[in-house]
């Protein structure tokens, strides 16, 4: 749905500001660099820079052959090792940078549903000033301020609605592929809602043509 027929829609320079914006003002108002649950993956890391850290520890064993932490020990533990920089300080930088993108990936969404990129900005603007208000408000509460797999999953889930509100099916699914190695259940939650989006904004036809021929998809 792209319509963005209003003449009053700002330009894309406009636009980009504003986002930039909202992504300082967010970045101030919800990071938080080292936090729970994101410490809760820090002992996946460390085993995999040493596989003699806590040897016999019930918990860090979960992750020996595959959890939720484990594809983030993988890169964030390759990185640190191939850096020298350590993981819970890259861990810091990549979460600065989610917070940097998640007003654009958001912005993406919003627009690829409205078809109106006004409506996108005003949505995105009022979600982050609303990270200010008080009571705190409920809109933003499933969004978290540290480096939990489950908030890179988001993002990752996030670009994948605005691409299948697009129809471009590929990047959907190299996108859900990634929001499921982050977090599996967050994966679970996108894909109920491409279901609905899949009911809801498809046309009959774009709907029968994935029965009728699978490679669409």
């Amino acid at each position: 749905m792209q319509r963005d027929t209003a003449s009053s829609n700002p330009g894309r320079g406009a636009t980009a500001l504003l986002l930039a914006a909202c992504a300082l003002l967010y970045l101030a108002a919800s990071l938080q660099v080292w936090a729970w649950p994101a410490l809760d993956g820090y002992p996946a890391i460390e085993r995999w820079l040493d596989a003699g850290f806590l040897p016999h520890d019930f918990y860090t064993n979960t992750t020996v052959k595959f959890g939720v932490d484990t594809p983030q020990a993988f890169v964030v533990g390759g990185l640190s090792r191939a850096t020298g920089v350590h993981y819970a300080v890259l861990l810091a930088g990549l979460t600065v940078l989610r917070h940097l993108l998640w007003p654009f990936v958001l912005y993406g969404f919003f627009r690829a549903w409205s078809g109106d990129r006004l409506a996108a900005l005003l949505g995105v603007m009022l979600g982050t000033l609303a990270a200010f208000a008080l009571p705190r408000m409920l809109g933003w509460a499933w969004l978290w301020g540290d480096a939990s797999t489950a908030m890179f999953a988001v993002l990752a889930a996030t670009a994948g609605w605005s691409a299948f509100l697009q129809r471009r099916a590929a990047w959907t699914g190299w996108l859900m592929v990634i929001a499921c190695l982050l977090q599996p259940l967050v994966s679970v939650h996108a894909a109920l809602m491409l279901a609905v989006m899949f009911v809801v904004d498809y046309t009959p036809a774009e709907r029968r043509a994935p029965w009728r021929r699978p490679a669409v998809l």
